[in-house]
């Protein structure tokens, strides 16, 4: 129940807290759910595999993008599965954490996951230069709609429209921006209402407003961060995805992840 409800509800309810004590309890736990979430997104797996295994700095190679791609293309598949697998667990842990918080039919697992996401594009602890937030956006899609048949075949279609077009055009920057552009549509068509249970025992229906907006701002940032990448598509210079490790090139573009 506290998973669902969150802690804040929780203590508003148990409480019997109303106006300004109220909102003081929801605008604390807010600036936590968005403060913890940012540090953990911060937490760039990229910078730190290619620091702690191979003394170096993944910003200086290829398309000086530290993200799982990136990787893939200078170190190979298993420091790009590991840069993946890193992202994506910060972001499980930042969405559990904003769930356990405000609750996870009140959508904190959205506002969480997006500053998480936000986080491992800006993050702190790295001179705000990191990815482009696809593993960990994809994380955040993945955790807010596991609990319902209709949530999973969201997944579904997302991943399949993913796989499509990275295996018909070897674009994963294109694949990436696509999927995540149909996601709030999808989100908003298949997730419109969920029900759950009150404080008073009740059961309630509401829309998850919050959850497609997240997903909305989630989309038009990825949208926003592969620009570059949809301008070499169309001049035909973009990098096309292999599993095979190339030997390391100084930065001189900008590419997926």
């Amino acid at each position: 129940m506290l998973f669902t409800n969150g802690l804040v509800p929780t203590i508003i309810s148990g409480l019997h807290l109303t106006g300004a004590a109220a909102y003081a309890v929801w605008g604390a736990g807010l600036l936590f759910v968005i403060l913890i979430p940012y540090l953990l997104g911060s937490l760039n797996f990229a910078i730190i595999i290619s620091r702690l295994f191979y003394k170096d700095d993944i910003r200086k190679y290829g398309s000086g993008n530290a993200g799982a791609t990136n990787m893939l293309r200078t170190y190979g598949l298993g420091a790009a599965l590991g840069t993946f697998i890193g992202d994506l667990m910060k972001t499980v842990v930042g969405v559990v954490f904003g769930c356990l918080t405000l609750g996870y039919f009140f959508d904190g697992g959205s506002v969480a996951g997006f500053f998480c996401v936000l986080g491992h594009i800006f993050p702190v602890f790295s001179n705000f230069k990191g990815g482009k937030g696809v593993s960990s956006a994809a994380a955040v899609a993945i955790l807010m709609n596991v609990n319902s048949l209709d949530g999973l075949l969201l997944i579904g279609i997302l991943l399949f429209i993913f796989i499509v077009i990275v295996a018909g055009t070897k674009y994963v920057s294109l694949g990436s921006v696509v999927t995540f552009l149909m996601y709030p549509l999808l989100q908003s068509k298949i997730n419109g209402q969920f029900i759950f249970i009150g404080a008073d025992g009740t059961e309630l229906a509401r829309t998850r407003g919050l959850l497609v907006l997240f997903a909305f701002l989630m989309g038009i940032v990825i949208a926003i961060r592969h620009i570059g990448n949809l301008k070499r598509i169309r001049e035909g210079t973009e990098s096309k995805i292999s599993f095979k490790k190339k030997p390391k090139q100084p930065t001189n573009e900008e590419s997926a992840e």
